[in-house]
């Protein structure tokens, strides 16, 4: 090559590169700047024309080939978190990836995501496993240096990954402990380590109690966790729920399943019988309440009541009913006493109700008219209180002559009385009055005169006539 050779030249044009271009001035280099548009190698031939003073050399060729740098669009991608994304670019449309393209990055730290880091080595993609540690989206920016693989090994301008993580809900395991028959609602709240993106749902599955009724597996979306279970037993009963939420508009994300433990507290309820034995009035009632429900608490209050002598208890009470209950008519009278029953935290009214009998007494008078000796006394004893039956008996009385009556009687008193002293005297019969199981006693006095006699001589002296 001659001092000051110079160059021109023709080229083939290439449509994949851009750049090539005859020359037609003379050059001392052959030199142009090309880009390859598509994703392999390109080749761009030039044939040269050395020139040295006035004269030209023989004409060579230039094969440039101009391996492909890769050219790739900012991307995004959105994932759930806890799962991993991917990010693959494919040749195509504006973006130029060559064969075995490879990417190094670095990321700009977001502090309400976890693991997200700069990569050095080369990858295949980019691709890395985000957890999102707030209720709401968070993005992450990755800076991404693509490099083309065999074909050059050539470094391409530098391109944006956005990752938007979508939060999935993370919700520890809740309990709740209701009474029978109540209704839980379970309603997580985001806060702490508890993650609720807005408008999470759930769904669930239940292990079955044969103990309790009302819980039952749901696989329609709910906003909130909520059943009304019903104990059948007499024991608190453990039901256990299998949650899977799934957040709402912010990617419909599914979170870890959780348990929620219900504990449903059996109604305790009275097992003493609520209808005790009757009572006649004037004796002493006393009850002890019983429930099958371990632990369970009593107290009690009594009304005041019309015909039941004894004050209202309005004041609840714990130690067992133990009082004299007075009856101040001739009927029968239920007492009511509510009993409050408490176990676990669960509670249930029941009465209980005990019937006063009254204390049958004589409405038929116990001073009946007096009479005179030797005559018949009758007496026909009544009472307010229906069904009342009567028997009675007569002790010997000094001053008249009837025997003694000692064997109950229950014909009515028809007797004549004879009084052999000078004087009244008062003849008592005992009357028993019996009614519904109830009697008293009481004394029917009746006064017995005397009838008068002459005590002077009823066989005076002989007068005679006209003395």
């Amino acid at each position: 090559v001659p001092a000051g050779t110079t160059y021109t030249w023709t080229v083939v044009d290439n449509a994949n590169v851009s750049g090539e271009s005859n020359q037609a001035g003379a050059q001392s280099n052959i030199s142009q700047t090309l880009s390859n548009s598509s994703n392999v190698p390109q080749n761009v031939v030039y044939t040269v024309t050395p020139l040295s003073g006035s004269c030209s050399r023989a004409l060579f060729t230039v094969t440039v080939t101009v391996n492909p740098d890769p050219e790739i669009t900012d991307l995004t991608s959105v994932v759930c978190s806890g799962s991993p994304f991917t990010v693959s670019p494919t040749n195509g449309g504006s973006n130029i990836i060559p064969a075995g393209t490879t990417y190094t990055w670095t990321v700009a730290n977001n502090t309400n995501v976890s693991g997200q880091s700069a990569q050095a080595a080369a990858q295949p993609s980019i691709s890395q496993n985000l957890t999102n540690l707030t209720d709401t989206p968070q993005d992450v920016v990755y800076t991404v240096t693509p490099r083309s693989g065999v074909a050059g090994n050539c470094i391409g301008d530098t391109f944006t990954v956005t990752v938007t993580v979508n939060p999935s809900p993370v919700i520890p395991n809740p309990s709740d402990a209701i009474c029978s028959g109540d209704t839980f609602t379970i309603s997580p709240a985001n806060g702490g380590s508890t993650i609720v993106p807005t408008g999470t749902v759930y769904t669930w599955t239940v292990i079955n109690n044969p103990n309790v009724t009302g819980e039952s597996t749901q696989t329609s979306a709910q906003n909130n966790i909520s059943q009304t279970l019903t104990n059948t037993s007499i024991t608190p009963q453990n039901v256990i729920y299998t949650v899977t939420p799934q957040s709402g508009s912010n990617g419909n994300c599914a979170g870890n399943p959780f348990t929620v433990t219900v504990t449903v507290n059996p109604t305790p309820s009275l097992s003493s019988t609520l209808t005790p034995m009757e009572i006649c009035s004037n004796s002493g009632f006393t009850y002890t309440p019983t429930s099958n429900v371990t632990g369970t608490t009593f107290t009690w209050t009594r009304a005041a009541m019309t015909g039941i002598n004894n004050p209202a208890i309005t004041t609840a009470q714990t130690s067992n009913p133990n009082e004299v209950l007075i009856n101040t008519t001739p009927n029968p009278l239920d007492v009511v006493y509510i009993y409050i029953i408490t176990a676990n935290g669960c509670s249930t009214t029941q009465s209980v109700t005990v019937s006063v009998k009254p204390i049958p007494v004589l409405s038929s008078t116990l001073t009946p008219a007096e009479i005179c000796g030797n005559s018949t006394f009758s007496y026909t004893p009544s009472s307010s209180t229906s069904g009342a039956t009567f028997t009675w008996t007569r002790a010997a009385v000094t001053g008249i002559s009837n025997p003694v009556i000692l064997a109950p009687q229950s014909s009515n008193p028809n007797e004549v009385l004879i009084n052999t002293a000078g004087a009244a005297i008062n003849v008592v019969y005992e009357f028993t009055t019996l009614a519904n199981g109830c009697s008293s006693t009481q004394n029917v006095t009746v006064r017995v005169n005397p009838r008068p006699t002459l005590n002077s001589t009823l066989n005076p002296a002989a007068i005679c006539s006209n003395t």
